[in-house]
């Protein structure tokens, strides 16, 4: 029997990280995978291993684009006898114009990120969908706030699964205790303000270290930079002017203690976040087994309750504070986040291929 084709599409130029589960998965059930992408974006994917093809794209607003995006991809589906697509990111527009354009393909599934978009987003609702009719979010909370179209089906998994890269020396001295904030510094979509006018005003205990983990740009942020600079320990914190490179931030989530989404009220979209959004984070301590410090509005949601420390904003330091003076907490806590069956590679990769099967 031939080996079934499965082309993996990425062409919104984002969430890349959440292809590496799906190639595992997909490759465990014996798949030949092809990555369709944004060419900026196959850096991210040229060193996993038996991939059965690629194509690379550039993408821009114009519809003649699009169309020669259409044109080139119907070619190389036709061409490699592929008759599944999984769209990585459905709710964008160069995805519209291709469900509409019709491609030669018998099942089309895909992720959609902003679940509120199920909900009243016209462009998914009427025009993707029509084609998608397999969906997934990407946590079992989000399943009890979005209301897809009739005859859509709806599942969910964790992309909690990562190449392992050659590791990033770093020191990180005994007793240390690393609190990660994963993500490009963006003050529009994490409340740094509370954190570090706390910080500012009460110290960090001496052995701990804030570490932002991503791209900060002290030029574009110049309220930031300057409580920055205030601290009275910077040394405590560590910041990145560039992009943070796959090895170098895997090197920092291995030896990271707790990951800190720093999601408060007030943030841009919290009320999304709160029902129908996830912050790349959570996916982020779930493959890690990291321990989750998150705010008490999302003591509803099942992973929290179970594997986060949940604060009141006000008592954002003190409640840090308390649990890295706790090593034994902590323990316990990545303890029972190791021992979850929910974050096992079996369980999390059935799910995926009872929705796509």
């Amino acid at each position: 029997m031939a080996q079934k084709q499965v082309a993996l599409l990425e062409l919104g130029g984002s969430h890349s990280e959440c292809m590496y589960a799906q190639i595992q998965f997909l490759q465990s059930r014996g798949y030949g995978v092809h990555i369709v992408c944004n060419a900026h974006l196959w850096p991210f994917f040229e060193a996993v291993t038996g991939l059965a093809g690629h194509q690379l794209h550039v993408v821009e607003t114009s519809i003649k684009n699009h169309w020669g995006i259409w044109r080139r991809l119907r070619a190389y589906l036709k061409a490699n006898s592929i008759h599944t697509i999984v769209v990585n990111t459905a709710e964008n527009s160069v995805v519209r114009d291709l469900t509409v354009l019709g491609l030669p393909v018998k099942t089309w599934a895909g992720i959609v990120h902003n679940g509120r978009k199920f909900n009243r987003g016209f462009t998914l609702r009427k025009l993707i969908l029509r084609k998608i009719k397999r969906c997934y979010v990407l946590n079992d909370t989000l399943l009890l706030h979005v209301l897809p179209p009739a005859g859509i089906k709806l599942g969910c998994f964790y992309p909690i699964f990562f190449p392992q890269l050659e590791a990033t020396p770093l020191e990180k001295p005994a007793g240390e205790t690393w609190v990660t904030i994963p993500g490009s510094v963006m003050p529009s979509r994490r409340d740094y303000e509370s954190l570090l006018a706390q910080v500012a005003a009460k110290g960090l205990p001496a052995h701990v270290k804030l570490i932002f983990l991503g791209k900060y740009d002290a030029a574009k942020h110049p309220d930031l930079a300057s409580r920055l600079q205030s601290l009275p320990r910077r040394s405590q914190v560590v910041t990145f002017e560039q992009p943070v490179p796959e090895p170098l931030f895997q090197s920092y989530l291995a030896q990271s203690d707790v990951i800190l989404p720093l999601l408060h009220p007030g943030v841009n979209m919290f009320e999304q976040y709160i029902q129908t959004r996830i912050s790349g984070a959570y996916n982020l301590a779930f493959a890690w087994k990291i321990p989750l410090l998150m705010e008490r509005s999302f003591g509803a949601w099942e992973d929290f309750a179970r594997h986060a420390v949940l604060y009141a904003v006000p008592d954002l330091l003190e409640t840090l504070a308390g649990l890295v003076q706790s090593p034994d907490q902590l323990q316990a806590r990545k303890a029972a986040m190791e021992a979850d069956p929910k974050f096992a590679f079996a369980v999390q990769c059935q799910r995926y291929m009872d929705l796509l099967q």
